[in-house]
């Protein structure tokens, strides 16, 4: 028995998250995806000759309803009491608005789609084309007027299947006009109506497209998926 203990540590170790569990991340990935910081959900990753994508490294599969709110605020951050996750999924994506998102992903496979949606008096434009890992896939936007305290807007991702590389690593491309200046991310995972955790993240904005670019520091920058 001494003599299998370690061996059977070992096995432990390699299947443990964050351990060679990375193994079914299809190879194209960029390893920075693959192991964020362990004391985070969320990293950031530039693509070679392509835009900052947000990656959340949490096992969203297991919950019910899972969602991801990501907020730009720009200008000064008044903080986390006023700056608020929408709850879109719980109050929103309900009826004919949970029909048109479908339909949208749907269309999304031929083009881009946009499409203005109003529920309870709340503007929202849905955001759909294929995105980075090449699936139809959209994103639902509520833009914050200038003289609000808290100026910018909120993607919502709420078909999160579209944005999954696995079970665990959720892949989302943040929609480049609304995203364009720098400024300060808030990151909500939810389950339905409940918060399970939120993050802040600083945001350096999208550059403007060219043959090569740099990555910031801290970032890395790699071939797409």
């Amino acid at each position: 028995m001494r003599t299998r203990l370690p061996l059977l540590l070992l096995a432990v170790l390699l299947t443990w998250p964050g351990g060679a569990a990375t193994a079914g991340v299809p190879p194209g990935v960029p390893p920075t995806a693959r192991r964020p910081k362990a004391t985070s959900c969320v990293s950031l990753v530039k693509r070679r000759g392509g835009d900052r994508v947000l990656v959340i490294d949490y096992p969203w599969k297991v919950h019910r309803r899972p969602s991801v709110e990501v907020r730009l605020v720009t200008g000064k951050d008044p903080g986390s009491s006023v700056v608020r996750p929408l709850f879109f999924v719980n109050q929103h994506m309900k009826g004919e608005g949970k029909v048109t998102l479908f339909r949208a992903e749907d269309a999304s496979a031929g083009g881009a789609v946009r499409k203005p949606l109003t529920e309870k008096e709340i503007e929202f434009e849905i955001l759909g084309r294929r995105n980075s890992l090449g699936k139809p896939s959209v994103c639902v936007v509520h833009r914050f007027a200038a003289k609000e305290p808290a100026p910018g807007a909120t993607a919502v991702y709420c078909l999160l299947p579209a944005w999954a590389i696995n079970k665990r690593l959720l892949y989302l491309d943040l929609p480049r006009e609304d995203f364009a200046q720098p400024g300060k991310l808030y990151v909500w995972f939810l389950r339905d109506e409940r918060v399970l955790w939120a993050e802040t993240v600083e945001w350096p904005g999208f550059e403007k497209r060219r043959a090569a670019t740099d990555a910031q520091p801290g970032e890395k920058e790699e071939a797409a998926p």
